[in-house]
């Protein structure tokens, strides 16, 4: 009985929530808030010598002072360290230049820092005006890396997100990958920030000062995954209080969160839903695309000629055909390209004999009104605090870059732009009495009223195809409320399992409430990550059922419905055991899945409902007594074409990740055994983009028929590959992650390697081979040795489920097992 009361508050609060969401005109007023968000790409550089003031204060009209300032750094940390760290020291000058700049802006105006954070080279933090702090609540912050191996902090995402008002936003600072041709990676590295970034739902605040429990919908991933709050030692939960600057935290113990409390009441969603606003800054790389030459472009640039170098700008481009930045909108661009200078100067950086870098506008600032799909906002220059003139919108006052001698030290010129947004002020009375009426709807029809959906297909079936390693399908699912109540759903887990969905699947919902007449789109996708590999390796099927549970106000035993999902599984060498690939005698597609005699199936089947256990071991019995090969056939072609095509040039290997094409035509190779195709040199150009995607098809239909020979891909997507091999190994190549994080002598670490199978020593001492000949020969001597080996660490050894990395330990254990390094 107790439960089924908790189900049915929760069920209540939603619609509450969502009642009160419809009828906020009744009870909120929209009041201004002026905005300098600001953005420099440092190049490695400290503060100049002249502080910050000339970018941050001096280019605002006088008695302009906003009630926010968002500042955004890219490139503070260049170092390997940084890359592997995340968080380093190199930010710290410019904190202090950002703190000494925005304190006594003139007489009792000052400004304090609510949140910082730094990952790598990109450094994001937000000053609010000292008299409107107890207006702020609900800092959180949140970094994505998006760089080498996707999750690497040299490229990516620092957010932040907070509450002003009533109103809800998030900042966001990126650096997205570099080079003229890599506009598909710079909208990839857009989509995965926006994907991969996950905030608790706004309902939290909604409701009168109460946590709204959302038993039906679970919390995504594992903590260290979730955004941490700034304030105190750890997560806490911020609730509404009753009035504007009232902030009330669940905490424990001085600042410790109540984790419990926070993982089952809080609802997670993606970086867009639930915001008021959105507000994009960085260096986001998008270049001119290249129809002029370097001398045209520069010429154009210096006489003022913008309109004709924008009409080949790649983010405008890219925005108008809707692939990137949708919403968004970008106030219009008067200065001249920010990118690249000589540094000390004003002047535009000569081409290299093997670099040609022409101008470009790197440097953007982007704003998206989140409440309706096409923004209104509007440009009014010359204005300090336009005034907005309709709910949630933003009003552009400047957007500018500063050619200033005393800011010259970077290749980047530094923008910023001011703006003024709309903000919610709610006000508590009218409130109450908005809800007092709603609660009352709500009481009345409460108790006669049963929830009644239809879903879409009717069949309750979804048929995904085929899907290999690194692939994805997406499915929609649509669910109409066809009653006359108010409907909660979710999914919930099958008996005996701990997740909703196998690790193949996930699902994706805007919304967990139906209103009347009203429909959800889910979209259930099946994906061959790394984790769904090593199963689906093993024999086991993609098909698989969802539970999608509804309830209503009345009860909580509402229409369970059962979603069939069915797919096959492509085979491949990536994800699948070292023991099996190194006793292949034919191409794994032609082997086929493991034999069931092979496989421990209750392990197995164990693996699949419980996302933290391990993969089980093969029944190594059922196998020949010794490999045919000592490393794998596809590691091997891997590397041995690696160092072939880099021609000595290695300091470029592992630098920036490939493109997801080539790694695909890759895979297909080493898993039907067709022949490689020949990799980019070093320093020679790809075609245009529309040309490789004819070629992309061309090059399928080759893969089919075994015609490979005349294909090529990049230098970067077949390192890709070789990492990518490594690490979705079910088992590690170092299978004993605690032993070697012991290990500190080379007595120590021989003594891990003797305990290991044959066949994960050769491996091991294969690649370290490897990371040798890369030192030895990269001239510019781009890799350090403990970089690589925190690099390569990563992939030969996984600490246990839940545990954390180790680089430095990592790095140091590989070391030992070097000649030059042994102790």
């Amino acid at each position: 009985m107790e439960s089924d009361y908790a189900d049915r508050l929760s069920v209540e609060d939603h619609y509450l929530w969502y009642q009160m969401m419809e009828r906020e005109p009744e009870y909120v007023d929209w009041m201004p808030m002026p905005v300098m968000v600001a953005s420099w790409n440092v190049n490695n550089k400290k503060p100049p010598a002249t502080g910050l003031r000339p970018w941050l204060v001096d280019p605002l009209p006088e008695g302009h002072f906003p009630e926010l300032y968002v500042v955004g750094l890219q490139e503070v940390d260049l170092s390997a360290a940084g890359v592997m760290l995340g968080d380093t020291n190199k930010a710290g000058p410019w904190r202090l230049g950002i703190d000494k700049a925005l304190t006594d802006v003139a007489e009792g105006v000052s400004y304090t820092r609510l949140a910082d954070r730094q990952l790598a080279g990109i450094y994001l933090s937000v000053y609010v005006r000292c008299d409107v702090r107890d207006l702020v609540r609900g800092v959180m912050v949140r970094s994505i890396g998006t760089g080498l191996m996707g999750v690497m902090g040299n490229k990516g995402a620092v957010t932040v997100s907070l509450i002003f008002r009533h109103s809800r936003m998030v900042f966001v600072n990126s650096h997205l990958a570099a080079r003229t041709s890599n506009v598909a990676r710079r909208n990839k590295d857009y989509a995965d920030i926006v994907s991969r970034v996950m905030f608790p739902s706004p309902r939290t605040h909604i409701v009168s000062g109460r946590v709204i429990p959302t038993a039906h919908t679970p919390s995504p991933g594992p903590v260290d995954s979730r955004p941490t709050h700034y304030e105190g030692d750890g997560l806490s939960i911020v609730e509404e209080g009753e009035g504007e600057g009232e902030r009330e935290r669940e905490t424990v113990n001085s600042g410790t969160p109540n984790l419990s409390l926070y993982h089952t009441c809080q609802t997670w969603e993606s970086l867009f839903m639930g915001h008021d606003y959105c507000v994009w800054l960085g260096d986001l790389n998008y270049r001119i695309t290249p129809v002029f030459t370097y001398e045209e472009t520069v010429e154009m640039a210096t006489s003022n000629k913008l309109a004709e170098l924008l009409e080949h700008d790649q983010l405008l481009i890219e925005h108008a055909a809707k692939r990137v930045f949708h919403s968004f909108v970008e106030p219009p661009i008067s200065f001249r390209p920010t990118y690249k200078f000589t540094p000390g100067t004003n002047t535009y950086a000569p081409p290299l004999e093997d670099k040609v870098r022409p101008p470009a506008w790197c440097d953007r600032i982007l704003v998206r009104v989140l409440q309706d799909p096409e923004p209104f906002v509007s440009y009014l220059e010359g204005q300090a605090t336009p005034p907005p003139v309709s709910p949630c919108s933003a009003a552009i006052g400047q957007y500018h870059s500063l050619e200033s001698p005393s800011l010259a030290i970077s290749d980047h010129m530094p923008v910023f732009c001011t703006m003024t947004l709309a903000v919610k002020s709610v006000d508590k009375a009218r409130r109450e009495s908005v809800k007092e009426h709603v609660q009352r709807e709500l009481d009345r029809v409460a108790n006669d009223m049963i929830p009644k959906v239809e879903v879409s297909p009717t069949d309750h079936s979804l048929d995904f195809g085929l899907i290999g390693f690194g692939g994805s399908v997406t499915r929609s699912l649509t669910l109409t409320n066809v009653g006359k109540v108010a409907v909660a759903f979710g999914f919930k887990p099958l008996l005996g399992a701990s997740a909703v969905c196998p690790p193949w699947v996930s699902i994706e919902c805007p919304s967990r409430v139906l209103a009347m007449g009203k429909s959800a789109e889910i979209k259930i996708t099946m994906q061959g990550t790394p984790r769904a590999a090593q199963i689906l390796n093993q024999g086991h099927s993609m098909d698989c059922l969802l539970l999608l549970s509804v309830t209503s106000l009345a009860s909580s035993n509402g229409p369970d419905k059962y979603i069939s999902l069915s797919g096959s599984w492509k085979t491949s060498v990536f994800g699948a055991h070292l023991e099996r690939v190194v006793r292949l005698e034919t191409p794994i597609l032609e082997a086929g899945p493991l034999p069931p005699e092979c496989v421990d199936a209750p392990a197995l089947k164990v693996c699949v409902a419980d996302s933290a256990s391990p993969v089980p071991p093969l029944k190594m019995e059922a196998f020949p007594a010794s490999p045919i090969r000592t490393v794998p056939a596809e590691l091997w072609r891997l590397i041995d074409l690696l160092e072939a095509a880099a021609c000595g040039e290695y300091d470029r290997i592992y630098e920036v990740a490939g493109n997801e094409s080539d790694d695909a035509l890759i895979r297909e190779c080493l898993d039907t055994g067709s022949p490689l195709p020949s990799v980019w040199q070093i320093g020679r150009a790809r075609g245009t983009s529309s040309t490789t995607r004819v070629k992309r098809d061309l090059e399928r239909e080759g893969v089919a028929k075994g015609e490979t020979g005349s294909m090529e891909v990049s230098i970067d997507s077949v390192a890709g590959c070789v990492l990518q091999l490594l690490s979705s190994l079910p088992v590690p190549v170092v299978p004993s992650y605690s032993a070697a994080m012991l290990a500190r002598t080379h007595s120590q670490a021989m003594s891990v390697v003797s305990s290991m199978p044959a066949s994960n020593v050769n491996v091991l001492v294969y690649v370290l081979s490897h990371v040798e000949r890369l030192l030895q020969s990269s001239r510019a001597n781009h890799w350090s040795r403990e970089g690589l080996c925190a690099l390569f660490g990563g992939c030969l050894m996984r600490p246990p489920a839940g545990s954390p990395r180790l680089v430095d330990r990592e790095a140091q254990f590989l070391m030992l097992l070097m000649p030059s390094q042994r102790v």
